[in-house]
């Protein structure tokens, strides 16, 4: 359920305990959510026909599974089609949980409530990244079969490469970085299960999932072919629905797995590493001439002391409300991650320097002006920015790192809270 440009999502809450909405609402306000409540279950009602929230949140009786049966289906009932219903409630046990997914809850949140967590979950259903197309290289000597399967995946949306000599897989597999390889079991170059064991001999292709497509009816050799790497053995024939959605259930949790692995756990912004391989990518595209970029490194300030101040949980709070303020500000080309620390990178994609300066600026006042509910009251927190054109006059990435870097601490040095041009 998209959110139109310039409008703020709007949260409706049935709380059981009178105060949860109001004091909910202020910080849930600073994440760009507008959030109603009422503790009467006919006015709840009334609302959603009257307010048509994108998000419908109920509080569950503390000590209690849920609300009646009754209540749960006179929400439901109501509730326009596809909007969220996330669940508060002070259990955290299975039993629980599993009688919040029979009741068609979509977020499940225990007490305390990390609106945090609510938000970015929030943020996953009301504007989900778009989807891009699976990535599937097909291994298959013949050629007829190759453009079959090919055909196949197309038609369902993915992007298919088609190799017919296996001797030139591990160039493919550089070239086109598949989510996954779709391939034959016996070819007259080598069998498939020779080709995955020497596939997986590469540390870079671990991850990559391998599906193979053969006739074999023979238990045994299937089980060796999962045993020398593969990850799944499909029969022919196979219907192509079925294909699609074994190619596709593997290839998504592929590309699960590698997000983890690239993303800051408290954040979920890229990691250190992650940035690193995406500074080399635009460099060399600038070197190529083809796109300008800029490169930008934030830093809280003062970070220290706001964690000896108000604690840790709340540093954590602060680091979330600057990520997600990233997140809701760039564009999608835009790439951002968490370096380390209170310590932030920018990549502005396709955008010259000029262009990039009032950017990172207006996040820099907007950030400064955002209030951050800590244990002892409202505060505020700035950041500051050191921010560099990403050209060719740089002869390798980490030249613009650290000319960013040096801005940086030439902002930290200039007075805090301002963004300098390296």
């Amino acid at each position: 359920m998209a959110i139109g440009p310039g409008l703020r999502p709007q949260l409706l809450l049935l709380e059981a305990h009178e105060g949860l909405g109001a004091s909910m609402a202020p910080q849930l306000a600073s994440m760009g959510y507008v959030l109603r409540w009422t503790p009467h279950l006919p006015e709840f009602l009334k609302m959603q026909v009257d307010l048509h929230p994108q998000v419908l949140l109920v509080e569950l009786e503390r000590g209690e599974v849920g609300p009646s049966a009754q209540d749960l289906t006179a929400l439901l009932q109501t509730r326009d089609e596809g909007t969220p219903l996330v669940l508060i409630s002070a259990r955290n046990d299975l039993s629980a949980r599993l009688q919040s997914v029979r009741t068609g809850c979509d977020i499940y949140l225990p007490y305390p409530v990390n609106l945090e967590v609510l938000a970015n979950r929030l943020d996953a259903f009301l504007d989900p990244p778009p989807r891009e197309p699976e990535r599937v290289l097909v291994v298959e000597d013949s050629p007829v079969q190759a453009n079959y399967l090919g055909g196949i995946l197309r038609e369902a949306g993915m992007e298919a490469s088609l190799l017919t000599d296996p001797e030139q897989a591990l160039n493919r597999l550089g070239e086109f970085k598949p989510d996954l390889i779709l391939m034959d079991l016996y070819m007259p170059q080598c069998t498939g299960i020779e080709l995955a064991a020497a596939i997986r001999m590469d540390p870079t292709y671990m991850g990559i999932p391998i599906v193979f497509l053969s006739s074999e009816l023979e238990r045994s050799t299937q089980l060796e072919a999962l045993g020398r790497g593969a990850d799944d053995f499909l029969t022919k024939p196979i219907r192509p629905q079925h294909l699609v959605s074994s190619i596709r259930i593997r290839a998504e949790r592929t590309r699960l797995i590698r997000a983890q692995m690239s993303r800051d756990s408290l954040t979920g912004l890229r990691n250190h590493s992650a940035m690193k391989f995406r500074l080399e990518e635009e460099w060399l595209r600038a070197q190529r001439g083809e796109t300008p970029f800029a490169f930008a490194i934030v830093d809280i300030d003062h970070f220290k002391q706001v964690n000896d101040t108000y604690g840790h949980p709340f540093g954590d709070q602060v680091l979330q409300s600057l990520s997600r303020l990233f997140q809701r500000r760039l564009r999608r080309s835009d790439i951002v991650g968490r370096l380390g620390g209170e310590e932030f990178g920018i990549l502005f994609t396709g955008t010259t320097l000029k262009a990039a300066f009032p950017i990172i600026e207006g996040l820099r006042a907007d950030f400064a002006n955002l209030q951050h509910l800590s244990p002892k009251g409202p505060t505020l927190s700035t950041f500051s920015a050191g921010i560099v054109a990403g050209n060719a006059a740089f002869s390798a990435p980490g030249e613009i790192w650290e000319s960013a870097d040096r801005a940086l601490y030439q902002a930290k040095a200039g007075g805090r809270n301002r963004v300098y041009v390296g």
